[in-house]
């Protein structure tokens, strides 16, 4: 969306993925008796936890990365909308100021990982296909799918912020070492093994 602006990449996901990626599982859940897909009460309320915990940080995530844009601009908007949760705004956050650039490394960023709000969005979706059983793929096409869309995002997304922010991206990495979830993963591209 950034680089096409409003291109054709944009349109086809909204015309096309959106109607018919999403309703996947309720598709599923419309076309098949609620004796197929009806589970113990602990399961979906696991599921449902599952999937409010995630929206949580996923939408804390994205705000916090909004409103820290909007703090370095100078025009902190606090918006009075739907919901309003903890933890939108990270007060007094650590940054690393680079010369391309501010860099949040604070926040969700910090602890939960770089990428943490894509994590979320493979999580919400697998949720979706978690309330619909194991009968059929179809419910988790859309998982599968933005699984493997992510990860081509994230490895591009990273090959950007190298090119933009030269060294001082190690430096970033380091303030924020995880990049999906709070896990460290091992650097492929080393050719001798750390001491």
């Amino acid at each position: 969306m950034a680089t096409e602006k409003f291109g054709f990449m944009l349109i086809f996901w909204n015309i096309a993925g959106v109607p018919f990626t999403y309703a996947h599982a309720t598709l599923y859940l419309a076309n098949h008796p609620p004796s197929s897909y009806r589970w113990p009460l602990y399961y979906n309320i696991a599921i449902y936890t599952l999937l409010l915990g995630s929206y949580y940080i996923w939408d804390t995530c994205n705000s916090q990365k909004n409103r820290f844009k909007q703090q370095m601009a100078g025009t902190p908007v606090l918006r009075k909308t739907f919901p309003q949760l903890p933890w939108q705004t990270v007060k007094n956050p650590k940054i690393l100021y680079t010369q391309a650039g501010p860099l949040l490394a604070d926040g969700w960023y910090k602890y939960g990982g770089r990428k943490i709000h894509y994590t979320m969005d493979v999580v919400m979706a697998l949720c979706w296909g978690l309330a619909c059983g194991f009968g059929s793929f179809l419910p988790y096409w859309y998982p599968v799918w933005i699984t493997i869309v992510v990860l081509q995002r994230a490895a591009r997304d990273i090959e950007h912020c190298k090119e933009k922010y030269g060294d001082e991206w190690k430096e970033y990495e380091k303030l924020c070492p995880y990049l999906f979830i709070p896990v460290r993963y091992p650097d492929l591209t080393r050719s001798t093994p750390d001491e």
